[in-house]
């Protein structure tokens, strides 16, 4: 159970290490020393536990059979270096990342062909989708997690954006004018942007701090994964919903 560990200890330096660090720091750790997070991680079981009971989470639940069985025949897009991770066996990530990173174009062409091949087959599913009538449906399903969303987060802080975005906003000239300045600033000149970005930052964790075992936290979690299965479907919903975060 080092995840649990991985979890509850937030530590930075943990935090940022891999799986790998973390469970050789979990196993060299004592019983006596491990006790308190086997108890948190069983906590956060019971929590889980309870809110897959709810009204809530049935609701959703029942949404997203309803999006997997409009995509049940969807391709599954996947990026190239998946397909070489794929040939790696039991290699850890890491490995795998720096093998991909090593190989040449030329190396490479074949797992981009197979994804071009998958490319091609989910462009031909979104034509049938949209000619069957799903596409309309999708829309529909995804409209009432959106809104279902947009509750539950009415006052979680928004994702800070980059620091060059705080700096451009403050300026009047044009976008492309601004962000040529921002290259020649100096550090100290910067400072002030990258300050805003870390108070953002700083307000959206201790929003999720605060939330983190609630049941609103765990609905949301819920109806962000039913949200993910519409990943690379173009429907109007998500125009829509780019256009408020904007």
């Amino acid at each position: 159970q080092y995840f649990a560990f991985l979890y509850f200890k937030r530590n930075p330096e943990v935090g940022a290490s891999s799986r790998i660090v973390a469970s050789k720091i979990w196993n060299s750790m004592t019983d006596e020393e491990k006790y308190p997070y086997h108890q948190k991680f069983k906590e956060h079981q019971a929590s889980y536990a309870k809110f897959l009971a709810t009204e809530e989470y049935q609701r959703i639940q029942e949404l997203e059979d309803e999006v997997a069985e409009l995509l049940v025949d969807m391709p599954k897009l996947l990026p190239p270096q998946n397909f070489f991770y794929a040939q790696c066996g039991m290699e850890v990530l890491p490995k795998r990342v720096e093998k991909w990173k090593a190989l040449t174009p030329s190396e490479k062409e074949p797992y981009t062909k197979q994804k071009g091949q998958l490319q091609k087959d989910f462009d031909r599913w979104k034509e049938v989708i949209a000619k069957d009538g799903r596409l309309q449906k999708i829309e529909a399903l995804e409209a009432k997690l959106r809104v279902a969303l947009e509750a539950l987060t009415y006052d979680m802080p928004k994702e800070p954006k980059g620091a060059v975005t705080y700096y451009i906003q403050s300026k009047k000239q044009k976008l492309e004018f601004s962000q040529k300045e921002w290259e020649i600033l100096s550090e100290a000149e910067r400072q002030p942007y990258e300050d805003i970005r870390k108070e953002k930052l700083k307000e959206l964790n201790e929003w999720k701090e605060k939330m983190k075992n609630t049941a609103r936290y765990k609905e949301i979690q819920a109806v962000r994964s039913a949200l993910r299965m519409f990943h690379g479907i173009p429907t109007n919903q998500k125009q829509k919903w780019k256009s408020k975060q904007a």
